[in-house]
């Protein structure tokens, strides 16, 4: 009679639902909520050694920004494409001007100081240089300046020497 009592607590034992199984026999799974951190400063800041993604209009992807084309004449000239081939003094009014040239239409302006250009501005005009306040877009996407010098280059020749 125990051995009966004993099969008989071993049945029932089997036969409740054990911790975590429901009465047919599935296991149920407790899931607990993951907590989720505030992104650190080091996770907001851009990995210095990659390229930042290229800009797109509108948040679309994989469409280039569309550009507006460089204006006629004077302020359509880009300072790094500029190049001083002279500096002529005007009599009347004692200032200089700067004659430049652009590296692919080679059409020459004359350019005088506070003259706007397509990327920033002439500052002054020296007998061998131009100085250009350049702005540009930096990594962060912030516009900055520089500043820019074009010297004029002496033509080569003789000049005298082995003579």
């Amino acid at each position: 009679m125990a051995g009966n009592a004993i099969g008989l607590g071993l049945m029932l034992l089997l036969a409740l639902p054990g911790r975590g199984e429901t009465p047919n026999g599935r296991v149920q799974r407790q899931v607990k909520p993951v907590p989720v951190a505030a992104p650190t400063k080091a996770v907001l800041r851009r990995d210095p050694f990659k390229l930042p993604p290229k800009p797109t209009p509108d948040g679309k992807t994989g469409q280039a920004p569309k550009v507006n084309p460089r204006p006629p004449g004077r302020r359509g000239l880009a300072i790094g494409d500029l190049k001083l081939n002279g500096v002529v003094r005007e009599e009347s009014s004692r200032s200089m001007i700067a004659l430049v040239t652009t590296g692919t239409a080679r059409v020459t302006y004359f350019l005088r100081e506070n003259d706007v250009v397509y990327d920033g501005a002439v500052t002054r005009i020296t007998p061998d240089s131009i100085e250009l306040k350049q702005n540009y877009l930096d990594p962060d996407g912030e516009v900055r300046s520089r500043q820019v010098i074009k010297r004029l280059i002496a033509q080569g020749g003789t000049g005298g020497e082995g003579q």
